[in-house]
């Protein structure tokens, strides 16, 4: 599975004006105690000096980093554009704000080389769990200590919580890259998660892995925004959440979100309707999908 690329694995990682997080990622990856990797860096349009400090790593030469400038798209056009750039077979996205510990794709490595060699074409990848920075697990940890699912059966019914930390196939993500849309630039990342589910498992280990820390300027701190300016990827999310098999509150929530995302979208609600993966629930979620629209509206305007 490794034998058509340079390296076995791709560290991505997409930035924007975070010259002052990159150096924590750069540290992180000089310690790493598995060599096989290269940095790939996709900087989503930052106006920051992000180019320059990368140029000074380069130089250094402490680790294979190649680095890419996109006018800015967000962050799914800069991993799809990192994974088809992708020279590792296994693909880790590591954040602009991201520490990791010192020998997590070793553990990695060492997770996947357990997976029997005729089963390893029905893995995505691997994924481990998450702490903040004073050592305490963010969310729950899985069933087992090793224990085979998928993205979607550990969230909805096995009621993981929390960040995770895994990696990713590159074939499997050039099999499943992220929707576009003109004019949008977020799309949330379930959305590909749960469609990779629909076809691979994946191997979740109860390892540290990962430091995780929401900074302020985060994707996840201003989600009513995210919604409000991309709300047909947001809707596509939701339309394929009411599809998956998951309990009726769950789909009657996905319905409701849906129906408010289309509204945000400027769509007639009869094609709302005949575009519901499951369009009885989304005839039963229009009052108060129209609801959460205007109060959307309401909070956004104030």
């Amino acid at each position: 599975m490794t034998d058509n690329y340079m390296y076995t694995f791709t560290v991505f990682t997409p930035t924007y004006n975070r010259a002052y997080t990159l150096p924590m990622v750069y540290e992180s990856l000089k310690k790493q105690t598995f060599r096989d990797f290269e940095w790939l860096i996709v900087d989503d349009g930052s106006t920051d000096n992000t180019k320059k400090l990368v140029e000074t790593w380069q130089k250094e030469a402490e680790l294979p980093i190649r680095y890419f400038w996109q006018k800015n798209g967000g962050k799914h056009r800069a991993r799809n554009f990192g994974v088809s750039q992708a020279h590792g077979a296994f693909f880790f996205t590591l954040d602009s704000d991201d520490e990791i510990v010192s020998n997590v794709l070793e553990r990695f490595y060492y997770q996947w080389n357990r997976i029997p060699k005729d089963q390893r074409s029905q893995f995505a990848g691997v994924a481990g769990l998450c702490v903040n920075h004073k050592g305490s697990i963010i969310g729950s940890r899985f069933p087992r200590d090793i224990f085979d699912s998928n993205m979607w059966e550990i969230r909805d019914k096995y009621k993981v919580t929390g960040e995770k930390c895994g990696f990713q196939r590159t074939d499997v993500m050039k099999e499943f890259p992220f929707p576009e849309f003109v004019g949008e630039k977020y799309v949330r990342e379930g959305i590909v998660w749960y469609r990779i589910a629909q076809k691979y498992r994946t191997r979740f280990v109860n390892e540290i892995l990962r430091i995780y820390e929401k900074l302020p300027d985060g994707l996840s701190v201003s989600s009513l925004i995210h919604t409000i300016h991309n709300p047909r990827g947001t809707a596509l999310f939701w339309n394929e959440y009411l599809s998956r098999r998951s309990s009726f509150p769950k789909k009657l929530k996905a319905a409701v979100n849906y129906i408010s995302c289309s509204l945000h979208a400027k769509k007639n609600i009869f094609e709302v309707i005949n575009n519901a993966s499951l369009p009885l629930f989304a005839v039963i979620a229009i009052p108060v999908g129209y609801l959460f629209y205007l109060i959307d509206r309401y909070r956004y305007t104030i």
